[in-house]
Formats: C-alpha cells, structure tokens, sequence
C-alpha cells in the first residue's frame, strides 16, 4: 500500500481563517495544490492511483476551530464554520472530477473535554464542534445523494474519543482527561498510560487505537 501525505500539521482550512502565526504553514488549499500538481491528469503520479484503489482521506478542522474566536470578520462563528466546510467540500468535489470516488473524513474531536479546558474555559467549544460535525454530515450527505458513484464515509473520531476517555481504564490509561506533559512526575511517567498527551493532542497509543478502529471499520465496509 502506497500513501501520499499532503497534510501539514499546524495547518488550517484557509489561512483567510487562521490566526497570525499559521501563515508559515501551509493551508488545505494549498495542499490540495500541491496534490493536484503531481497527482492529477497527465501530471508525473497520475498513473500512480485510480479510481477504485485509491482512499483520500481529509482530517480538517481541529485548528480552524480555535482559530474562529480569535478572527474578526463580518460574519458569525457559524457563518465561518459553514465557510471553512464549504472550501473542504468544493475540493472534495474537485477531486471527484479528476477520478476520486472514495473518500473518508473524520469530523473534530471533543476539545471540550481536553486538558485544555479543565477550568471551562473553552466551553464554547461545546457548540461550535457540534455545528462543525453535523455540517460535514449535511455536505457528506448532499455530495453522496449528487454523485452515483462516489463513496463518503464519515469517521465519528468525537465518538471515539468520548467512548476511550469513558472506558479509560479498559484500554490501561490512568486517567481520562489528565495530560502527560502536564503532570508533575512526567520524567518518571509513561506516555502510553496517558490518553492525552498535551492540552489537546493525544498520545502515540491513542492514535494507535484509534488508528485501530479506522482500520476495522474500513475491512467491515469492504466486506459488504
């Protein structure tokens, strides 16, 4: 199996969204440049993928989303949100017309359970993520209905999340919303006992767990 990675971290949808220090990274927009100028029609990879072997996978949002309360614009949090999912979707539709039919996109964790709002702070993250994943399920939905032949699955990551950090103990952590490079003994303590490993990312055995689920919703899927 080949992966081409176009992702950055740090990165948001559009840097029209994104606080100051975002512009040394490199936007979705960007990224989907980069894809179409090495993977598209008569580019130098075309003939690296197809249609049917090929999975694009788009993990957006985590970033936009702290980035729109900090952003001054004439319109609402919402009006923003529908923006950024909509510049997700246009090029999800771009590569449907160059030969992408399979696509999997996974919706925004809950930050509002992370370490970094332990003193409620960021509550506010309650509904903004809520619109943010119901939007990608209404486009997903829309975009499913337009084309015949095109494959959307939606990863509920917020689900997951929330059924690890219930389940904390079952999977060998010591605690659900503790983060390891908060603790005050993290030179003596294991990040794999910790699901989160900073205020908001989680660590290496999360990611491998959740990697896990991906992985067998995928078979499952390709069994029906």
């Amino acid at each position: 199996m080949k992966l081409w990675n176009f992702a950055l971290n740090g990165s948001v949808v559009t840097l029209e969204l994104g606080c100051e220090f975002r512009k040394k990274y490199k936007d979705f927009l960007k990224q989907y440049n980069l894809f179409y100028e090495r993977m598209s029609h008569g580019k130098i990879y075309f003939n690296e993928w197809n249609s049917n072997n090929t999975l694009f996978s788009i993990y957006m949002g985590s970033n936009d989303i702290n980035d729109i309360n900090f952003i001054y614009n004439n319109r609402t949090i919402n009006e923003n949100i529908n923006y950024i999912v909509d510049i997700i979707f246009d090029k999800i539709e771009c590569i449907k017309e160059i030969g992408g039919n399979n696509f999997l996109i996974i919706n925004i964790p809950p930050f509002d359970k992370a370490p970094v709002n332990s003193k409620n702070k960021y509550n506010y993250f309650i509904d903004e993520i809520f619109f943010f994943n119901n939007l990608l399920n209404k486009k997903a939905e829309e975009l499913y209905k337009k084309y015949k032949d095109i494959n959307i699955i939606i990863y509920n990551i917020n689900n997951e999340y929330k059924y690890i950090m219930k389940n904390y103990k079952k999977y060998n952590f010591i605690s659900r919303n503790n983060a390891w490079k908060l603790s005050t003994n993290k030179v003596f303590s294991n990040l794999d006992d910790y699901f989160w490993r900073d205020n908001t990312h989680i660590s290496n055995k999360a990611n491998r767990i959740i990697a896990e689920d991906i992985n067998e919703l995928l078979i499952s899927l390709n069994k029906n």
